[in-house]
């Protein structure tokens, strides 16, 4: 089995990362990887352009998202979530929580926050 790349930010996450989704998905192929994520912060803008530069290069593209949460129990502090999508539906899931963070925080800017507690609200499972 090949190497597999899970956490990738690419230049759609602001003063982050200066890749970009083709150059990703083609360093990924000329290292040998079977699949590669994209999870850019709070971000799903550049998932489409990069499921096409993955199957374009030949590999799995695993489309996904770095969600941003206050902690449960210390909620001063802000933690990763590393979110893939399983299938259409995971998908989905996942362009909604992009559309609650960055509506709700102004991409993570203003002092509101998304609680774990309010995702039930926001996922269809």
């Amino acid at each position: 089995m090949g190497a597999i790349g899970l956490q990738n930010l690419s230049s759609y996450s602001l003063l982050q990362s200066p890749i970009k989704v083709k150059e990703l998905a083609q360093t990924a192929k000329d290292r040998g990887y079977e699949a590669i994520a994209l999870t850019d912060l709070n971000v799903t803008y550049g998932l489409v352009e990069f499921y096409k530069a993955a199957q374009e290069v030949g590999i799995k593209p695993l489309l996904g998202m770095q969600a941003r949460f206050n902690g449960l129990i210390d909620q001063t502090n802000l933690y990763d979530l590393i979110v893939l999508a399983k299938n259409n539906r995971g998908f989905e899931n996942i362009l909604r929580l992009s559309s609650t963070i960055n509506l709700l925080t102004n991409n993570g800017e203003t002092e509101k926050v998304l609680l774990f507690d309010e995702l039930k609200n926001i996922l269809r499972i």
